[in-house]
């Protein structure tokens, strides 16, 4: 029996499709990789699946075992391998430590994205990824593209919105794990993600002034970010318990919209070219 699959880029584990006996289904997932839908290809939905907050599904009756965050889900043990270690939906947590100790920013070694599954996922079983906080830097630096083309009076490059949306989410969540640096980061991804999709989608090359304002820009990232970090800190009492990952993921957040919008900016700047005046031609006067 040959098997074989397709995978997405936007996430380790989003599968598309998987071929078996010359039977192709397809995966559904929703905003947190729970494949919810299993259809063939007329479209027609084979299987539908309902979780709760940490992952037991209802629904399972075929030997289909993508499920929860796309990871896949043995039957016999109730179990789902992250990589790195093993999970229990039952009981929402890891079977045993984080590999990786107390560098995930955790106290306690063995939960499931710090009792946040709505908001994180964890695909390697190391740390939880904030989802929240790459949407909003993929949002930001789409909408800086789309608003610097508008600005200059140009026709929307979609290639230069959606490939900056895309580096800049990445690098955005990513950054959101990083206790002390996440809004610098951000907005570093903010500001690289904007200039190399300019690069990328209009071909004009990555020199020295899109290096100094790439440099300018991710400053910029960084001031936004630490007055993310500064707001956080002025929640009220009842998110004490989440007041590190709201600080870190506010703070990317801020620094990703800072840093794509002034990255957009210096991209829009290295490439500017004035417009031509219309010539007018001035009547000859005979003396």
């Amino acid at each position: 029996m040959t098997t074989a699959c397709v995978w997405s880029l936007r996430y380790i584990d989003d599968l598309v499709l998987r071929e078996r006996n010359n039977e192709r289904l397809y995966s559904l997932a929703d905003a947190n990789w729970n494949v919810v839908c299993v259809t063939d290809d007329t479209g027609a939905a084979q299987e539908r699946y309902v979780y709760d907050a940490f992952g037991r599904v209802e629904g399972l009756t075929s030997d289909w075992n993508r499920t929860f965050t796309g990871q896949v889900f043995d039957a016999e043990t109730g179990l789902m391998l992250y990589r790195n270690r093993h999970y229990s939906p039952g009981l929402g947590r890891f079977l045993t430590r984080d590999p990786i100790g107390y560098r995930a920013n955790d106290v306690n070694l063995t939960r499931y994205v710090r009792d946040g599954a709505i908001s994180y996922t964890d695909g390697q079983g190391l740390w939880a990824i904030p989802i929240g906080a790459g949407i909003v830097g993929c949002l930001a630096a789409g909408g800086a593209s789309i608003f610097w083309d508008y600005w200059n009076d140009r026709k929307t490059n979609w290639c230069k919105a959606v490939v900056s949306c895309a580096i800049t989410g990445a690098f955005t969540a990513i950054a959101a794990i990083v206790p002390t640096a996440s809004g610098c980061l951000a907005g570093a991804a903010g500001s690289f993600g904007s200039s190399l999709a300019s690069s990328f989608c209009d071909g004009s090359g990555y020199g020295a002034c899109e290096a100094g304002a790439d440099i300018i820009s991710t400053l910029l990232g960084c001031l936004a970010g630490m007055a993310g970090g500064h707001l956080s800190d002025k929640l009220p009492g009842s998110l004490s318990s989440y007041a590190e990952d709201v600080i870190n993921a506010v703070s990317s957040a801020l620094g990703a919209v800072g840093g794509a919008f002034a990255g957009g900016g210096g991209a829009t700047f290295c490439n500017w070219t004035p417009k031509r005046l219309p010539s007018r031609e001035l009547p000859c006067i005979e003396i």
